[in-house]
């Protein structure tokens, strides 16, 4: 017997029966199956970061690929508050999925309206994933 997984199954554990029939006797087994679909996970050093106007802080991403995940991963950042800009080191994490990149948040001087807490989200995609972590970004004069 032969299972083949197909493209968009759905990750998660299935109870089978094997039948088997001859002779005139049927003969039934439970299989236990467990389908793992390719995936990456992304951790950030910190959920959150204090950075005063002028001043740049760096924080380190960590992509790990899990359950035979081999793509390249791009990275960005939503949700930056007006004068706040991300830089990425590397900008992508190379396939099979797996290292580590630092983004570099910079706030501009003197950009008065920034000020105060925002929620950033941390993004990951690659090979049709999507993955994603919160960063709290506290903004100071």
């Amino acid at each position: 017997m032969t299972l083949t997984e197909t493209t968009g199954a759905t990750s998660g554990s299935y109870n089978l029966t094997v039948t088997a029939s001859g002779g005139g006797v049927t003969r039934t087994q439970p299989l236990r199956l467990t389908v793992l679909t390719p995936s990456f996970t992304v951790a950030l050093a910190a959920s959150s970061a204090t950075i005063k106007q002028g001043g740049t802080i760096p924080i380190k991403v960590t992509m790990n690929a899990i359950n035979g995940f081999s793509a390249a991963i791009a990275l960005s950042v939503s949700g930056l508050p007006k004068g706040v800009t991300a830089t990425y080191l590397p900008t992508s994490i190379a396939a099979p999925g797996t290292g580590k990149s630092t983004i570099t948040l910079k706030v501009a001087s003197g950009a008065g309206s920034n000020i105060g807490v925002s929620t950033l989200t941390v993004t990951g995609k690659g090979g049709g994933v999507t993955q994603t972590q919160k960063l709290t970004l506290t903004v100071t004069h």
